[in-house]
């Protein structure tokens, strides 16, 4: 609060964002406010990145030592980016770490059924 006993402005907002769970702390606090341009697909992975990473306990980076990379797959849906997120890791093997589905309009960001293509909560088990 100022002299005036008036709230600060963007006090509120961060208090909110303190009480939001880790995970989604970055995208909640990134999207408050005025509104803002669709996200580009930069933008999108690197949302993208950044919730993976916290949930999964990885540096923002990938997984140590071979690094991680955005796949954009196309989507019937025009508010959605759909994105395979793959390590860097050589083939042989698959380096799928799995399929999401990212708002262009706020980043949210869903678990993607691929053979169903539908979006789910990224919390929620397939």
């Amino acid at each position: 609060m100022d002299t005036a006993g008036q709230q600060v402005a963007g006090r509120e907002d961060v208090r909110w964002c303190a009480r939001v769970p880790a995970m989604f702390a970055l995208v909640a606090c990134a999207m408050q406010g005025a509104a803002r341009e669709p996200l580009d697909t930069g933008a999108a992975c690197r949302v993208l990145q950044k919730v993976v990473a916290e949930r999964d306990n990885l540096p923002e980076t990938g997984p140590p030592g071979v690094g991680w990379f955005c796949d954009f797959a196309s989507s019937k849906d025009p508010a959605l980016y759909v994105i395979a997120l793959r390590s860097s890791k050589p083939l042989p093997y698959t380096n799928l770490m799995g399929w999401y589905a990212v708002s262009r309009a706020n980043g949210t960001i869903s678990r993607w059924d691929i053979a169903r293509q539908r979006a789910f909560p990224l919390d929620v088990a397939k």
